[in-house]
């Protein structure tokens, strides 16, 4: 619980944080918006006036001239810019009321303002009281009294003019505090009734000429503290003296400034300029002439500012003072301006004495460039170079060597920063300092190392192709790779700037042959001289398929022929056999496995060592299984016929002997064939299954049918219980034998015969 009461006053305390700041904020945030609305104002009545001074606004501007009937009091720092207007009082003062503008607090500024007391009775003009204001450009005129009264105040007045001001009071009045005078002041006051005319009249404080306008003070009538001072005499202002450009100058801009030096009492200047230098008698310009800067305006400065000119023009100064006083023209000077550059020099260079083109290599080091001059006016070149070398201390344009003020159009130099890629450029310059564009950059590639070349196969006999491989530290320019007969007969030329480069050896006729190639690069270095000796031999052997045997156990043996040392590989019906090698005599043989009956073909394929390959015709034959004799329903004893061989006798209990005999018999024993007899593995299985009393067949190949307990079936033949089947039928035909003779026995005594047992 008590740290959720902690997390609650957090919360609290920043929700009060925020409120207090948005009670603040806002009216801070009101007070900038509104200082910035009303941080200016223009006004055109003396109501607006003292309106826009009551409020606070810190710039108040006259839209128009207007008349007062009042004095209107600054208390507060602000800037009044008049812009020439004119104030014109129309009252009679009073000693309260004495003032067309009265500054009483404050610090304020007021510029370009004109008062004109001609309709006004017992006023002056401006009155700083107690306070400080400083006068910028301010004109007070026509007053009854003074033109600007400092009365106990810090004034500074800046270009200030008066005239017709009261003669007892004068155009600037100090009665306390300072006054500073500044700038260059203008005055046409009268004189009063002592003779004097009093520009300024001090009755109190100090007075501060600053720049020496006026005559040293004198003590008005005497009276310790007091003094005037008027205006020194009035002379025109020295001429002044060009500095730039300098005479006779040739510039490659045409926005430059004219300048000369800053007349003491000059006011004013007038720039006159013409393309002919001639002048009257007064030393002025009289051809064309272009008065003022490039607007046409002169200068209050001691500079002009030209735009737009060419050629050569001449040009002259003379300075204006305030009272209109002018002094003689400097002499003309002369500028020419020359804005257009050369064209672009154009390269020759020469490598061992061969002209070589852009981007060409060399393997000669010493190199001599050469270049046009472009124009006549040209007085020097730049020479530039850099390299794309990693060890040059020039690598790369920006740590580019420049070699400047080159008079001659041509140099001479060494490729001696290592080998790679080097550029080459020029430019010009004319006698104005324009400067061309540079050349177009010249690339020259040096490399005296030789390529190296490696050739490849995929053998040395019967090759489809060969591919030369060339490596170079710059860059391979033709690969060659001249085919030739074990004899030196040129067999087939080629070249290529393929690289790698490979070429067909493939339609080549049987034989011994060689490859000798090499490679060069761009600057015409060489490799070595390789070569690769093969052998085409494109005969195929020669392979046959004889004959196709069946085997007893149902597979068949493929011979044919074929070349010795080139394996044979033999496909029944498309499958493969394993390979078989010929022998000495080139004879071989393959055996399939077991095949059912049909028609089968059969093809060879040899490969000799030099990877020719023959194939034989398609030998054809057809598969069959032998035919055994079926036997139907056997009678105990019965002999049976149609058989070659002397027949096959049956004893009992065989009737479920196998029903196919595939081999007439050829021997027998005790009447049974044996060697003789074929069992089909197949059928065999099938059909004696049910007899378990059999001994047993064998057929011609020796192979055994056991029967036994089911009967199975080996490959010695069929076995029953372990025993082959002819002991079976030994066994069968002793039982049968015995049964037989007790049968006839009993059958005779039966019938009261004697028996032959007795």
């Amino acid at each position: 619980m008590g740290l959720q009461i902690r997390r609650v006053s957090k919360v609290r305390v920043i929700a009060t944080l925020i409120a207090v700041f948005a009670l603040v904020a806002q009216p801070l945030y009101g007070l900038a918006a509104s200082q910035t609305a009303n941080a200016a104002t223009t006004v055109s009545s003396q109501a607006e006036l003292i309106s826009a001074v009551a409020g606070s606004e810190a710039v108040i501007n006259l839209g128009g001239s207007f008349t007062t009937t009042s004095q209107v009091n600054i208390n507060r720092t602000l800037t009044l810019n008049g812009n020439g207007h004119v104030i014109s009082p129309a009252f009679t003062g009073s000693p309260s009321n004495d003032s067309v503008i009265g500054v009483v607090g404050g610090s304020p500024t007021i510029n370009d303002v004109v008062i004109n007391g001609v309709a006004a009775t017992q006023v002056q003009g401006i009155q700083v009281w107690n306070s400080s204001a400083t006068l910028n450009r301010v004109e007070s005129k026509d007053n009854d009294k003074a033109g600007i009264h400092v009365n106990n105040s810090t004034v500074t007045v800046n270009t200030v003019k008066t005239s017709n001001n009261g003669a007892n009071y004068g155009g600037l009045m100090v009665s306390g505090g300072a006054l500073t005078i500044a700038g260059v002041s203008q005055h046409a006051e009268n004189k009063n009734w002592t003779g004097f005319k009093m520009d300024v009249y001090r009755t109190g404080g100090v007075v501060n000429d600053v720049s020496s306008q006026y005559t040293a003070e004198q003590k008005y009538l005497g009276v310790v503290g007091t003094g005037i001072r008027t205006l020194k005499p009035i002379v025109a202002p020295a001429t002044p003296v060009l500095l730039t450009p300098a005479n006779g100058a040739l510039i490659n801009t045409n926005d430059f400034w004219f300048d000369w030096t800053d007349n003491v009492g000059a006011t004013q200047y007038e720039i006159q300029a013409s393309q002919s230098s001639a002048v009257d008698g007064n030393g002025a310009l009289t051809s064309n002439v272009w008065s003022g800067d490039f607007n046409q305006i002169q200068p209050t400065e001691s500079k002009a500012h030209s735009v737009g000119a060419s050629g050569t023009w001449y040009w002259q100064v003379r300075a204006v003072n305030a009272s209109g006083l002018k002094s003689p023209w400097t002499a003309p000077w002369s500028v020419s301006i020359d804005t257009v550059a050369p064209t672009k020099p154009v390269l020759v260079v020469k490598s061992n004495g061969a002209v070589i083109a852009s981007g060409a290599a060399t393997k000669y080091a010493p190199v001599s460039i050469s270049w046009n001059q472009p124009a006549t006016d040209v007085v020097k070149y730049d020479y530039q170079y850099w390299n794309t070398i990693p060890t040059s201390a020039h690598n790369g344009e920006e740590n580019a060597w420049l070699n400047t003020g080159i008079t001659a159009t041509s140099y001479d130099g060494v490729f001696n920063q290592g080998e790679g890629v080097n550029y080459l450029r020029v430019r010009a310059y004319d006698a104005a300092g324009n400067v061309s564009q540079w050349s177009d950059t010249f690339e020259a590639v040096y490399d005296k190392t030789k390529p190296v070349v490696t050739g490849s196969t995929e053998s040395a006999t019967n090759p489809a192709s060969f591919t030369v491989t060339a490596n170079d530290n710059i860059a391979v320019a033709k690969v060659t790779a001249n085919i030739y007969t074990a004899s030196d007969v040129l067999q087939k030329s080629n070249s290529s700037a393929a690289n790698p480069f490979t070429i067909d050896l493939s339609t080549l006729a049987e034989g011994q042959y060689y490859v000798k190639y090499n490679a060069a690069d761009r600057a015409g270095n060489v490799s070595n001289t390789e070569k690769f000796y093969f052998t085409v031999d494109h005969t195929a052997p020669v392979v046959t398929i004889t004959s196709a045997s069946r085997n007893a156990d149902g597979t068949y043996t493929i011979s044919g022929t074929g070349e010795q040392g080139a394996p044979v590989t033999v496909k029944v019906n498309g499958s493969s056999l394993e390979s078989v090698a010929p022998d000495e005599d080139g004879k071989w043989t393959a055996k399939t496995a077991k095949l059912n009956d049909g028609l089968y073909e059969v093809v060879a394929s040899s490969v000799n060592g030099l990877g020719n390959e023959g194939t034989s015709d398609v030998f054809k034959f057809t598969a069959t299984t032998p035919v055994v004799p079926v036997v139907t329903t056997p009678v105990d004893g019965s002999t049976g016929g149609g058989l070659s061989e002397g027949g096959l006798t049956l004893l009992p209990s065989v009737a479920s002997l196998a029903t196919t005999i595939s081999t007439p018999p050829t021997r027998s024993f005790l009447g049974v064939p044996v060697d003789d007899l074929v069992a089909n593995n197949e059928t065999q299985q099938a059909s004696i299954a049910e007899s378990p009393e059999i001994l047993g067949a064998r057929d011609v190949k020796n192979n055994v049918a056991a029967v036994s307990g089911p009967v199975t079936a080996t490959e010695s033949g069929w076995k029953l219980f372990g025993l082959a089947w002819y002991w079976w039928l030994v066994a069968l035909a002793a039982i049968a034998s015995i049964w037989w003779f007790i049968a006839a026995w009993r059958r005779r005594k039966s019938e009261d015969q004697p028996s032959f047992l007795g």
